[in-house]
């Protein structure tokens, strides 16, 4: 009849299919196909095949689907299942039909026709399980990793029994422990784990961005039980799991979350600056923050500490005492995470009659991304010279001296995109005056806070001092001024259908039409915390939309915008 038979007549009959899914480092599920009602039982047994001293050896035939899957056919293991079937229908009380060890379940009653029974769990030496014909898998659970397991499966009906399967099963490989998280800093962090004992080739590390979504994986050397995390956003969540890699196999992940600091404010300067007040200044932090945290004083033993709103770009300190160096840091406070602090100093002036008397207000004006303009109150007693020193980092100190009745001062020769500080002294009788200082920096986007009042086309440095210069369109007329412009559609000219390489470019003319470029753009809200601001205009009528967070995430440019306000 074209199937396999026995001496006693009992039919051979494979089942339809016979396979494994959900192969972890911890169980595996059995699956089969079978017309409904054929069989009245399903025989499931599992041996450890560390403990068969009779299993042959494992084939190594390399067509074989999966190693850790095999399917045999053994005449002599039919013959015995068939001499078990004849006595258990003969003694139909036989007590080796329901022995089961104690850590098995037995079937449960509330599964639907067709799904299975509950899980196999724990160690396993050797098991039999008989299972009901509606049932088409079975799940073993919580077994040791890299092992190998024997596993059958038998049909068995009045009269019938079917071709014994019979495969060799191995759980995945151990999985790491101990996911610990290090050095966490606003935009990286370190990674360690504790390598399984069993041996495995590698190790590979996945993390995502809760906001983002968009999962990185790095694939490190067996010997490895660290890893370092670089190019995080800062103030965001992250999912990190680590699998053990043995071949193509991959283990059980340990997964766990961890949050990069905040990163703090920049360019924190003070301004206005008198013998009791001074005026700080500074730009917020890139991330969305709780609050800000000031500190000041002119010695340990007299900091104070001030809170001011994530909202807050300035703070009026007051009090202060003249002809005193003060250090003010401040830090972003995000939870209970907070920042890397950034930090000034300032120098008050000496107050009502010291010798220099009404001398301050050190300000710095007209800043481009190579010049700066200098300007100061004269002190009321009339100074003889005047010493200015400034310096970026990793530069040296330049030192200018000018004359008394000098109260302005052009710096040149600045590199692009760099914090200065700047001190000046004034000089009377072989006498100087407590040191004024400020800072300022070479950025386009300052242009509007440095007094430029003009739209036009402007050379800025988003990658930094070292990076190309890139020529941008600053509009300092549109709701207060300084925006950068990075797309205008006004005539038709410039045909923006056009491919991705040419949007990551940009391409058209910041005297018509344009695109910026999504490299331009990136490099742009990366440097600091960024409002878009979109108008459409038609004829007389005009509308906008504004947002006070814009950013773009480097994969694939994915853009982020929120805080909407505006009439569109």
């Amino acid at each position: 009849m074209g199937s396999d038979g026995s001496s006693s007549g009992v039919v051979r009959e494979p089942l339809d299919y016979v396979g494994v899914t959900n192969r972890t480092s911890s169980g595996f599920s059995l699956i089969w196909d079978s017309p409904e009602e054929k069989y009245k039982n399903f025989v499931v047994t599992s041996k450890d095949v560390g403990k068969d001293e009779a299993l042959k050896p494992k084939s190594t035939n390399k067509d074989s689907e999966d190693d850790s899957e095999k399917e045999f056919d053994n005449k002599e293991e039919e013959a015995k299942y068939e001499q078990t079937n004849k006595s258990e229908s003969e003694n139909p009380r036989s007590k080796d039909e329901n022995r089961v060890p104690e850590s098995v379940s037995t079937p449960d009653p509330q599964n639907k026709s067709g799904t299975g029974s509950k899980p196999v769990t724990g160690s396993i030496t050797s098991f039999k399980k008989v299972l009901p014909g509606s049932s088409r898998f079975f799940q073993f659970e919580d077994l040791p990793p890299q092992t190998e397991y024997t596993v059958t499966l038998l049909g068995k009906g009045p009269g019938l029994l079917s071709r014994l399967h019979k495969l060799v099963i191995s759980t995945g490989p151990e999985p790491p422990k101990d996911l610990v998280f290090s050095e966490v800093t606003e935009n990286s962090l370190t990674v360690s784990w504790t390598k399984p004992k069993s041996p495995i080739s590698g190790f590979k590390v996945t993390y995502t961005s809760i906001k983002d979504g968009e999962p990185v994986s790095v694939s490190i050397d067996r010997g490895d039980s660290t890893l370092g995390l670089s190019q995080l956003s800062p103030g965001s969540s992250y999912e990190v799991s680590v699998v053990s890699i043995l071949g193509l196999d991959e283990s059980d992940p340990i997964t766990d979350f961890f949050m990069t600091l905040p990163d703090p404010p920049t360019d924190l300067r003070a301004v206005n600056v008198t013998d009791t007040k001074a005026l700080l200044l500074w730009r917020p932090a890139l991330a969305a923050v709780d609050k800000y945290a000031i500190v000041y004083g002119s010695g340990t033993d007299s900091e104070l500490r001030v809170t001011v709103s994530a909202n807050a770009a300035e703070q009026q300190l007051s009090g202060l005492q003249g002809s005193t160096t003060y250090t003010v840091t401040i830090s972003s406070q995000l939870g209970s995470n907070e920042s890397s602090e950034a930090s000034t100093s300032f120098t008050t002036t000496s107050g009502s009659g010291g010798d220099g008397d009404g001398f301050g207000d050190l300000q710095s004006k007209d800043v481009t991304p190579r010049t700066a303009r200098l300007s100061w109150k004269p002190p009321t007693k009339p100074a003889g010279s005047y010493r200015l020193t400034y310096q970026t980092e990793g530069q040296e100190v330049k030192e200018v001296v000018v004359d008394g009745s000098v109260t302005e001062l052009n710096l040149s020769r600045l590199h692009p995109s760099s914090r200065y500080t700047v001190q000046l002294q004034a000089e009377s009788g072989g006498r100087n005056t407590a040191p004024l200082s400020t800072h300022f920096t070479t950025d386009c986007s300052q242009e509007l806070l440095n007094g430029i009042l003009k739209s036009g086309e402007v050379d800025i440095f988003p990658q930094g001092r070292s990076g190309p210069p890139v020529m941008v369109y600053c509009d300092m007329e549109t709701d207060g001024g300084g925006w950068t412009v990075f797309q205008r559609r006004k005539d038709g000219s410039v045909d923006f259908f056009r491919g991705w390489k040419e949007y990551i470019k940009g391409f058209g003319s910041l005297s018509g039409e344009f695109w910026l470029g999504l490299d331009n753009l990136y490099n742009l809200t990366s440097m600091t915390k960024m409002t878009l601001r979109v108008d459409l205009r038609d004829q007389d009528e005009a509308t906008f939309a504004k947002y006070s967070t814009f950013e773009l995430v480097k994969r694939n440019y994915k853009l982020i915008v929120g805080g909407y306000s505006g009439t569109a």
